[in-house]
């Protein structure tokens, strides 16, 4: 049986499957180019399959200098739909085109000398066919011949495509879509310098093979089919925040004592306010599809369609007065004010124009001010509601590229079980949530946890790192600021708790904020009310909040750093999570998982933890926590050669047997009863000592006041035998 035929008729039809998926995708959604390009590429690989098919069978040099014709003629096809789609997946087609224009002239060179040489573009002559046998017994043929010297041109474009690949790569990096350029960049580049290397051999006559492309390509097109598939799924969660922040607009549009006005970029009126239809005497059903002349008096009609041409080029004027003509033939002067809209790509799509009759105001300057201003007003309100949909947006974008597995917690110790349950008891509740521990043991992933498995879930996660701001931004961070407010200030601003109504704000390292802003966070805290920088104006929002720190709060009010009745209303459910030393039967589990994960990265396969080396991590103090065992993981891949057990890129510092041990105990029982005897299993490991370095309040992540309450709780007292 012909095997390698029936393999390559597979393939095509593989291929055909794909590309008819998006080809579909783009009939639905006609804006997705990228699904109508990818259709193409896919298209000409499997026609490339099919044609390798052919001359692999062909019983003559003519036969198979026609089929090899058809199959140069397909591979120029799939260059040139590979070429537009990487400046479409990458964007760089709104920057720079010529790089795929020259690429184009290429590739279409390539074509025509195919098209018009006697023996096609890769040999000047065909003097035989070389017959190879594969390992299962079929024969196929390859033709040998004399190459032709214009084939240098087929090699430069190759060589510029993966220049454009990997500059496209450096393109999206630097718009931080770091995952996209991996996937993109790896998938292209090992495909073409593999597979092109390859075929050089196959036809130079070096091996005998059959050509793998189509096979290796596969692989490449389920990788990006997958992408743009999870590309659809953040766009449709995007398009959710559209959708709730466009019913806001419409509702404040609906609602206003304005004429509103909206008309595409052809001048056709596309939506009028209910205001607007009383006023004029109009119904939505007579002016909706109109152009907007028929709302002008008949002898201004051509001045304002000459003007209008102009303000869809962008010279707008945003404040004019216009004449307007109303249902009963009477002409009403209007104050109009006007915004440009625009749309995905940034392009002119119409204009929105908000008004006032002042017919009969125009002799009272007074009056005509009072109206500028609350025309003003409602911008102000369309731009408020623009900037909260954009901030909104940028925000929903990030979380769209968040670690897929961010809310997954690897282990199975008690300790471990123990930091759960405590999630599991407080998430479907409102209550404020205090997060302890020291850096790096993944206290956000705890927090996510909580907001993930709360009734907000599906409202956004928004998060704060107070450390990370300075002290004179992290107040406008917070709560926003108003146009003006300060110098810089340009525009309204929302801050994260308006972005959080409806869901959780996150407050990282709260221990770091200023005094001043502590008795600000309580006051959103009890009452839930907060005033923009710069604004009188109270804004009541719905938030529940969660922090975390690695500081001992205790000890910041003691010390007059922290106040006392902000650190009462964030600890009403404390959460510690344990350092990684309490946590040494987790070490295998982490370590083997952050293993596969940089192994993957690096394109490396690792045969394995060698004992000695998990004896080191196990016996390690880990002062870095979780995030130090990532480094040192990360670092030790790299210095590790492929297919070879794990070394370490230094040697780690020994600890004691017997703090190494101390997160090794066995417990039965309840979780009171763990939880109990584990505080009394690391008391008698530190001599029952509860303050200061080494100290069993350190070992347990607990201020020594919040382990002395437990010892109380629990009547944990030193025996005789243990003096």
């Amino acid at each position: 049986m012909n095997y390698l035929i029936i393999a390559q008729f597979m393939v095509a039809a593989i291929f055909s499957s794909v590309a008819l998926t998006h080809a579909f995708v783009w009939a639905k959604e006609t804006e997705f180019k990228l699904h109508i390009l990818f259709s193409l590429v896919v298209l000409a690989a499997g026609a490339n399959a099919v044609s390798e098919a052919w001359f692999y069978q062909a019983s003559s040099i003519e036969s198979f200098t026609q089929a090899y014709r058809w199959y140069v003629n397909f591979s120029g096809l799939w260059l040139l739909a590979l070429i537009w789609f990487i400046m479409y997946y990458s964007g760089l087609i709104r920057v720079k085109r010529w790089p795929a224009i020259v690429l184009t002239i290429s590739v279409l060179l390539s074509i025509l000398d195919n098209n018009f040489s006697s023996y096609g573009h890769v040999y000047t002559e065909v003097t035989g066919l070389r017959e190879i046998a594969l390992p299962w017994g079929e024969v196929i043929v390859l033709g040998v011949g004399i190459m032709n010297p214009w084939l240098f041109i087929a090699e430069f474009t190759q060589a510029g495509l993966l220049l454009l690949i990997w500059y496209a790569c450096f393109f999206m990096w630097r718009k931080q879509e770091k995952r996209s350029a991996i996937l993109m960049g790896g998938a292209l580049s090992l495909f073409l310098i593999i597979f092109s290397l390859h075929t050089a051999l196959v036809d130079s006559g070096v091996i005998n093979s059959p050509y793998l492309t189509s096979y290796g390509f596969l692989l490449v097109v389920i990788a990006m089919s997958f992408d743009l598939a999870g590309q659809i799924i953040a766009r449709f969660k995007l398009s959710q925040a559209l959708v709730a922040n466009e019913k806001r607009w419409q509702t404040l549009l609906n609602n206003v004592h304005l004429l509103v006005v909206s008309v595409d970029k052809d001048g056709v009126i596309d939506y009028v306010n209910p205001f607007y239809q009383h006023s004029s005497g109009y119904t939505d059903v007579e002016l909706t599809g109109e152009s907007f002349l028929c709302i002008i008096p008949e002898n201004l009609r051509h001045n304002y369609a000459q003007g209008f041409d102009s303000v869809i080029q962008g010279n707008i004027q945003p404040h004019s007065n216009a004449q307007m003509l109303i249902q009963s033939g009477q002409v009403l002067t209007i104050f109009w004010s006007n915004v440009l809209l625009r749309d995905m790509e940034g392009g002119i799509s119409g204009l929105l124009s908000v008004g006032t009759d002042i017919t009969e105001l125009q002799k009272t300057k007074e009056e005509r001010d009072q109206a500028l201003k609350n025309i003003q007003q409602v911008l102000a309100e369309v731009e408020s509601l623009k900037n909260q949909y954009r901030d909104q947006v940028v925000y929903l974008r990030k979380e769209v590229d968040a670690n897929v597995n961010s809310d997954e917690f690897i282990g199975e110790s008690d300790v471990l079980k123990y930091i759960l349950h405590k999630i599991n008891q407080v998430a479907e509740h409102d209550t404020a949530v205090l997060i302890e521990g020291e850096t790096g043991v993944g206290k956000e992933l705890v927090a996510r946890s909580v907001h993930n498995q709360s009734p907000r879930h599906h409202q956004p996660l928004i998060k704060v790192n107070c450390a990370a701001l300075p002290e004179n931004l992290i107040e406008s961070e917070l709560f926003g600021h108003e146009k003006g407010a300060f110098t810089g200030a340009e525009k309204l601003r929302k801050g994260r708790f308006e972005m959080a109504n409806g869901g959780t704000l996150f407050l990282d390292e709260v221990g770091e904020l200023p005094l001043a802003l502590q008795s600000k966070l309580l006051r959103v805290l009890q009452e839930g009310e907060l005033e923009r920088i710069g604004s009188s104006e109270t804004l009541k929002v719905d938030v529940r909040i969660i922090a975390a720190t690695n500081r001992e709060l205790g000890q910041e009010v003691k010390q007059g750093r922290f106040r006392e009745d902000l650190y009462y209303r964030l600890n009403v459910f404390p959460i510690t999570v344990a350092p990684l030393r309490q946590r040494l039967d987790d070490i295998p589990l982490l370590a083997n998982a952050f293993i596969q994960k940089y192994s993957r990265a690096q394109g490396k396969k690792i045969d394995g933890i060698p004992q000695a080396v998990m004896n080191e991590l196990k016996h390690y103090r880990w002062p870095g926590n979780i995030r130090e065992l990532q480094n040192i993981l990360e670092r030790a891949v790299i210095v590790t050669a492929n297919n070879q057990t794990l070394k370490l890129a230094e040697r780690l510092t020994m600890i004691e047997e017997d703090k190494a041990t101390v997160g090794e105990e066995l417990y039965q029982g309840t979780l009171e009863t763990i939880e109990r005897n584990y505080i009394i299993r690391i008391l008698t490991l530190t001599n029952w000592r509860i303050d200061g370095e080494q100290g069993a309040a350190e070992l347990l992540g607990l201020n020594p006041s919040t382990l002395r309450s437990r010892m109380r709780k629990w009547s944990i007292k030193r025996s005789q035998k243990s003096k």
